[in-house]
């Protein structure tokens, strides 16, 4: 019996002392693990700020720049898109409910599509320059008491993103109808006139013309473009713009012997008259300065109107002959000779003469004679 009890309390013995080195053991394993997370905690505490926010409201702290995805993962939440059971919603969460950011494209878009349906009275888009547009219409309409242009834009080559259009010269506004641009300047339709036939002239002494506007309305009649505007008709442009008159010019010598003092006579077919055969300056009118050395006198000049009419200012800076071209004299007044310089015209009577001359002795005499 004695033997039994102590071979008993040997075992019990050992089997306490196992039972300690193993608590031992298992305290000793999970001290570190503890200190561990300890200090995991602690380091972003003290290095990260956290714009005055308790490091311990929720119970960690996180740096600014840590992803929210990154933070859903490490979380033990089997599914982060849902909100959290501790009162705090999931950052994205957030961001799906408000998004009033100016900066987002996609609100300033839909702003900007508001504003546009709400503006009835917003212009058309700009035409693009790109489309090569050009007015193969150019017509003429009846604006209040004067005429517009009507010009009708077409892309050089179709495409539908180029539309035509329409504009008023002179007008700001592009219109997707003729209408609609005549509309917008107060313009009318009833007589809208195309461009028909182009006319070339000489007239007042120069070269110039004018377009025929016509249309098929027959209650509208023709319109005539000239440089200096519209008008209904030739003769109401030249009413409007008459011809100048000849610049003011001397008198000429002579329309016969009588006109030539002293002992020189008068050449009455030259423009003017020209007295020839003088001395001196004594032999000659008073109108003229100098006794040339071939006997003839003459006039001294700055520019063609010092001289008579017939006559233009040589470079010798004293008057001359104008010369013919194509046998026509520059000044209508005169005719040619055989050396193709301007001559008075002969005549019978004052009808054989051109206007602002007189027939006197055979010789168209400019001014009526001298």
């Amino acid at each position: 019996m004695r033997v039994t009890l102590t071979l008993f309390a040997t075992l019990w013995w050992l089997a306490a002392l196992t039972l300690s080195a193993c608590v031992a053991d298992r305290d000793a394993s999970s001290g570190p693990a503890e200190d561990t997370q300890t200090q995991q905690d602690v380091i972003p505490q003290e290095d990260t700020p956290h714009d005055g926010l308790d490091p311990g409201e929720d119970g960690a702290a996180h740096p600014p720049d840590v992803d929210v995805h990154d933070a859903h993962e490490a979380s033990d939440d089997p599914d982060p898109s849902l909100d959290t059971q501790d009162g705090h919603d999931d950052p994205r969460d957030a961001d799906d409910e408000v998004n009033d950011d100016p900066r987002d494209p996609t609100d300033a878009d839909a702003d900007l599509t508001d504003g546009e349906a709400e503006d009835t009275d917003i212009a058309p888009p700009t035409p693009d320059p790109a489309c090569g547009y050009i007015d193969l219409v150019i017509d003429i309409i009846q604006c209040r008491a004067t005429y517009g242009y009507l010009h009708g834009w077409t892309p050089a080559s179709p495409r539908d993103d180029c539309p035509a259009y329409y504009t008023i010269r002179g007008q700001r506004g592009h219109f997707g109808s003729a209408a609609e641009a005549a509309a917008a300047a107060n313009c009318s339709l009833d007589c809208q006139w195309s461009p028909s036939m182009s006319v070339s002239w000489l007239r007042c002494g120069r070269r110039s013309g004018y377009i025929i506007f016509e249309t098929p309305e027959p209650t509208c009649g023709a319109l005539y473009e000239f440089p200096e505007g519209i008008f209904p008709s030739v003769e109401a442009y030249e009413r409007a713009h008459p011809c100048p008159g000849p610049p003011a010019r001397p008198p000429g010598q002579c329309a016969s012997d009588a006109d030539c003092p002293g002992m020189s006579t008068c050449t009455a077919a030259a423009p003017g008259g020209i007295c020839i055969g003088c001395a001196t300056l004594a032999d000659c009118p008073q109108s003229t300065d100098e006794c040339s050395g071939f006997g003839a006198c003459r006039r001294a000049c700055d520019q063609d109107e010092d001289c008579p009419r017939g006559q233009g200012c040589a470079r010798t800076g004293f008057c001359r002959i104008l010369a013919c071209v194509e046998g026509r004299c520059p000044d209508e007044l005169f005719g040619c000779n055989s050396s193709e310089l301007c001559e008075r015209r002969p005549c019978s009577d004052d009808l054989s003469c051109v206007s602002g001359s007189t027939c006197v002795r055979g010789l168209c005499i400019e001014g009526g004679g001298n």
